[in-house]
């Protein structure tokens, strides 16, 4: 392993090196450390901690939720911790990818070093998996990456067969006890190790402890779940083949590109990249023909650290969803750095490195002040709700938001959130939901309007009389309802886009 081994002369050196890449990451997310939590983290820290329950149906990711008891364990529930120890693991994959670029598995580079640190940078940098880095239950995302980062390096550094072989397996086992969207890492490091060594037989042990590890975890996921993926698996079941090649251009699209809610102006600008790395590919085929297999290699190991993201769907209009990116982007930094290397020109070279940093970090800082956004929002409503006054009859409440441009607000755990604060939950009902998207379709705050011998609350919610009738989800079917008849005692309040505001009856 021979990272922090005290007997080698860079023990020191790495040591520096590792403290330098988590600083580098706590700065770059320091808007967000101490942020609250936000919807499934309510749910699932209310499930472990007070509960007591590990166990999720349909999943098999028991690091996350072993992780996230010992945040609490150690610190309680003030976010911080828990945020804290996010950024430190995201920082400490920066140093391991650095370290697995320093290795001999990539070929063609003239300068390791310089190709080591652009790469594990812009990982850093990288704005398409911050959900797994800011959410405190994606935590799972990156511990997942961290553990299928150290079995690359075991697989790539000489420390002899046995031990090799033990702790890749051993660290790929607990890797995909975080996510499965490291499943295809056998097949990954195989390739590259088959890149290097031009031999079957020299990569067939290796990859054969691999793919045994693979089969006792997913042998585990069927006794314990019944399901590898569970509903993910269902639905690429569902679709035709085209449907899937749809989804997996969809994934391959938002892993270089920004979210954006113009469906034209996305697939325009993919074309446009697609051209381009056509136009390089062919460049290199015909210019750098002793490139070709290492490039073809490098694709072909992003390409299939796709897979898994675009069977689990990925959302072209917000950044939610976007930590099944975080195993992706590890490849997707190799590749580009890579690229950069082949420049001769050292000026193009920089130019294009700091073409990548600075668009990497417009949409960081975006997806981050989304992000912290995002928790304000959720604990301002909570808090808003603690002081609602309480009386004999129900607390009716519309318009909760779900999330904020796909950061996640109060979708689910609403109810775990007020029990976390103890707040008596028992005359309190979430009757709808509202999204950005719907949100912003009104321009300034909501408020209650005369409509159909009614008051009406933007986007769907009808008061007549003594009935409350409202869609739970604006754009949903029409069984997505919910009617309500009032007493005198209940309350209905709304969010209006900035506090909670008592719905009282427009005079008519």
């Amino acid at each position: 392993m021979q990272i922090f081994d005290p007997a080698k002369n860079n023990s020191i050196k790495n040591s520096i090196f590792y403290f330098l890449f988590v600083v580098l990451s706590v700065i770059l997310f320091w808007p967000v450390l101490s942020r609250n939590f936000v919807s499934d983290d309510f749910f699932v820290l209310y499930r472990i901690i007070y509960k007591r329950n590990f166990y999720t149906p349909g999943f098999f990711r028991p690091l996350s939720d072993i992780s996230l008891y010992s945040s609490y364990l150690f610190g309680g529930l003030n976010p911080l911790y828990f945020n804290l120890f996010n950024v430190i693991i995201h920082g400490s994959c920066g140093f391991l990818l650095y370290r697995i670029c320093l290795t001999g598995v990539f070929e063609d580079i003239r300068d390791r070093k310089v190709f080591a640190w652009i790469t594990a940078l812009l990982f850093l940098i990288y704005p398409f998996h911050n959900e797994a880095v800011i959410w405190a239950i994606g935590r799972g995302i990156v511990l997942s990456g961290f553990f299928a980062l150290l079995s690359m390096l075991m697989a790539f550094t000489n420390i002899g067969r046995s031990k090799k072989y033990i702790l890749a397996c051993l660290f790929y086992f607990i890797s995909m006890c975080g996510y499965e969207t490291v499943f295809p890492l056998p097949l990954i490091v195989l390739l590259l190790l088959y890149n290097k060594e031009k031999s079957i037989k020299k990569i067939l042990p290796l990859g054969a402890c691999y793919f045994v590890t693979l089969a006792a975890n997913i042998w585990i996921r069927l006794v314990v779940n019944g399901s590898i993926l569970d509903s993910y698996s269902n639905r690429m079941v569902s679709l035709s083949l085209s449907e899937n090649c749809i989804k997996f251009l969809k994934a391959t699209a938002r892993l270089v590109l920004p979210p954006s809610q113009y469906a034209l102006l996305l697939s325009v600008s993919f074309v446009f990249l697609l051209g381009f790395f056509l136009a390089g590919s062919r460049f290199i085929f015909n210019k750098r023909k002793a490139l070709a297999k290492s490039f073809l290699t490098l694709v072909g190991v992003t390409f299939i650290s796709n897979v898994i993201p675009s069977i689990f769907g990925i959302n072209t209009k917000t950044f939610e969803g976007d930590r099944v990116f975080y195993f992706s982007s590890f490849f997707l930094c190799i590749l580009i750095s890579w690229l950069i290397s082949l420049v001769a020109n050292k000026n193009l070279s920089r130019g294009a490195g700091i073409f990548f940093a600075g668009y990497f970090l417009i949409f960081f800082y975006q997806n981050v002040f989304i992000w912290r956004k995002a928790s304000l929002i959720a604990t301002n409503i909570v808090s808003e709700v603690s002081l609602l006054p309480r009386g004999d009859g129900i607390t009716y409440l519309l318009n909760i938001p779900d999330e904020y441009h796909g950061a996640q607000v109060l979708r689910n755990g609403f109810m775990e959130a007020l029990l976390m604060r103890n707040i008596d939950t028992s005359g309190i009902r979430v009757v709808s939901f509202l999204s950005t998207a719907y949100a912003e379709q009104m321009p300034g705050s909501i408020v209650p309007v005369e409509k159909f011998k009614g008051s009406f609350v933007f986007p769907g919610a009808f008061l007549t009389n003594d009935s409350l009738n409202a869609k739970i989800k604006p754009g949903g079917n029409f069984n997505d309802s919910m009617h309500v008849k009032l007493s005198r005692y209940d309350k209905i309040f709304y969010w209006n886009k900035e506090s909670l505001m008592q719905f009282i009856p427009v005079r008519q």
